[in-house]
């Protein structure tokens, strides 16, 4: 299947048609957990929107380098504007977070305690939730059109039945119009 995208030919064929922006990006930042290690994080995400409208959803997939392998996935609804800022968005993402060795930090202590044993060395996945706060920084062309933005963040994100992560870095958006 062959889908055609175009690109408006000026700001006010945006606002005439209201054409759906799907918004494809990558992001690199640092996220730490709190008292026990900072690590750096890479990503890719995609959201898509109405240009006029002020919600959107998405899809976020992270990798996290660090003592142990983690990835989350994440479904984000975006409230752009949020508060009545301009560019200020704000999300909620669930999502399920995939942790090569749940117990990796434990694995240095010499007496580990009977019950956590059975943790060391497996893949385990946690559902989660992020709360994702970010600015449009938007960067238009000639004609007058965002074709892209630098998009710095925070956001936190809470792991069912292990810690919390707080992660900050920025995003590159690129905008598609359809």
């Amino acid at each position: 299947m062959l889908m055609a995208f175009t690109f408006p030919s000026n700001a006010a064929d945006l606002n005439e048609t209201n054409p759906l922006i799907h918004y494809v990006g990558f992001n690199l930042g640092t996220t730490t957990i709190f008292e026990h290690y900072t690590s750096l994080h890479a990503g890719l995400n995609y959201e898509l929107k109405k240009f006029k409208g002020r919600n959107g959803i998405g899809f976020d997939f992270e990798y996290m380098m660090g003592p142990g392998t983690e990835i989350f996935i994440s479904f984000p609804i975006s409230f752009h504007n949020a508060f009545k800022v301009r560019n200020l968005v704000i999300s909620a993402a669930p999502g399920l977070g995939i942790n090569s060795s749940l117990n990796y930090l434990k694995k240095e202590i010499e007496d580990i305690p009977e019950e956590d044993k059975f943790l060391s060395d497996q893949t385990r996945q946690n559902l989660l939730l992020r709360g994702i706060v970010s600015y449009k920084f938007p960067i238009k062309n000639e004609q007058g059109n965002e074709f892209m933005a630098v998009v710095p963040y925070m956001n936190v994100t809470f792991i069912a039945d292990y810690n919390t992560y707080f992660s900050f870095g920025t995003k590159v958006h690129f905008y598609i119009y359809k």
